[in-house]
């Protein structure tokens, strides 16, 4: 699930149904790139990243360190970037010598891969994916030249425009069983993006623009709840973390206290992770429920790269795995960008509660 394209709450893990989660950062970034970023989840981490004297961003995918790194810019590709994965496939986009971007399915390798750019698209991007399918955007004569919402099943045949009537521009950021979410334009809207919501086809999708906002984008599904943004009067034209299930009027504000601003940019079960802006700084956040959170930000002291010191003064959450962990990326005052993943750790509690249950077990076999 993606990975185009921002608040993190604490997430109760069930085992003793009180504790709660903590984070330990992990810097991903490999030795000699100048930025990186990590957009997808699950035991493979996805992202972009560029090596020190280049500008071209090339996709890469990692298995939880920095040196795990793995290149995946197809050969006769100049740059691009991954979005997302799914077991042990990775989606992303790749821009070809003559300017031309292609969606991409890989397989843990450059050479292990899927061209999905359909015949007639001129460009196509992969932005986010599951275990059956994956969704992006593409233009080419059968959109008539307009940038679509597209949805593929691992080939580039099995293509479905999901672009529905009364839109002329969509893009689908994220898919759960057979429903999808992303963004797209009306004239009427334009310049103001509605968040929407499909059931695989283009007549199923709904627009979840809350009453009263001009704006909203949906980032990311899991089952029946989706996330992303919404904006208008009533958040006084800031952009707000929401959460739906499947209508406008479910529409949920989860833009926490002392934030300006926020974007849910991703939902795993109970967890839900993006970012918010406090006097104009971006911090990672998990959230959940609306009222528990955890500022991400808070958590990065400590870490270093290529043996200096990292002060990390904005941060940013693009994706979460089930097991509550978080990737994304930080910034440092100069703009560099570091991607990194806040590995969950259940908190001391948790094991105590488990270890007193076993010596329960242990005690009760003696009597």
């Amino acid at each position: 699930m993606r990975s185009v394209r921002f608040l993190a709450f604490a997430v109760i893990l069930g085992v003793s149904g009180a504790a709660m989660a903590q984070y330990h950062p992990i810097l991903l970034q490999p030795s000699g790139y100048v930025g990186s970023a990590a957009n997808g989840n699950g035991a493979t981490q996805v992202g972009e990243g560029a090596k020190t004297g280049t500008t071209y961003l090339h996709p890469l995918m990692w298995t939880g360190t920095a040196d795990s790194v793995v290149d995946l810019l197809p050969k006769t590709y100049l740059w691009g970037g991954a979005s997302g994965a799914a077991g042990d496939h990775q989606s992303g986009y790749a821009w070809d010598n003559n300017g031309h971007a292609h969606a991409f399915l890989w397989h843990g390798s450059n050479d292990d891969l899927i061209d999905l750019n359909p015949n007639g698209f001129g460009w196509t991007f992969a932005l986010g994916m599951n275990s059956e399918y994956q969704v992006g955007t593409g233009s080419g004569n059968p959109t008539q030249g307009g940038d679509h919402a597209l949805m593929w099943k691992g080939t580039p045949e099995s293509y479905v425009d999901l672009n529905p009537g009364g839109f002329y521009v969509s893009a689908a950021y994220g898919v759960s069983g057979n429903s999808q979410v992303g963004y797209g334009y009306t004239p009427a809207s334009y310049p103001n993006p509605h968040a929407l919501l499909w059931h695989g086809t283009a007549i199923s999708g709904i627009d979840l623009t809350p009453d009263g906002m001009t704006e909203s984008t949906a980032n990311s599904i899991d089952g029946d709840t989706e996330v992303g943004f919404a904006g208008g009067d009533s958040t006084k034209n800031n952009r707000h973390a929401y959460q739906w299930q499947g209508s406008p009027a479910s529409g949920i504000d989860l833009n926490p206290d002392g934030f300006d601003s926020s974007n849910a940019t991703a939902i795993s079960g109970n967890f839900i992770v993006g970012y918010g802006s406090v006097g104009g700084h971006n911090h990672a956040l998990v959230f959940r429920g609306g009222t528990d959170l955890i500022d991400l930000q808070t958590l990065t002291s400590g870490l270093t790269y290529e043996g200096n010191p990292l002060d990390l003064v904005q941060t940013m959450a693009y994706g979460v795995d089930a097991a509550g962990n978080v990737m994304g990326t930080g910034l440092d005052k100069d703009y560099h960008q570091y991607a990194l993943m806040w590995k969950a750790v259940p908190e001391p509690e948790t094991f105590l509660i488990l270890g007193l249950g076993v010596l329960g077990l242990l005690v009760s076999k003696r009597k």
